[in-house]
């Protein structure tokens, strides 16, 4: 049996850096729907991974 579950830690570091940088990018949007999209992002991001984390 593989072990295949979630994402690996490197992975969800990285993803949780994505965040940051879409964190950051996003105080500089003047556009609403650009401002939604980048909201989508994070929110998608984070979703996958609360998903991924080991979460007990």
């Amino acid at each position: 049996m593989t072990k295949n579950k979630g994402l690996n830690e490197v992975t969800i570091s990285k993803l949780k850096n994505q965040v940051q940088m879409l964190r950051k990018q996003i105080i500089h949007v003047s556009n609403d729907l650009e401002y939604e999209h980048l909201l989508h992002q994070i929110r998608d991001l984070n979703r996958i991974i609360q998903k991924n984390s080991g979460s007990k």
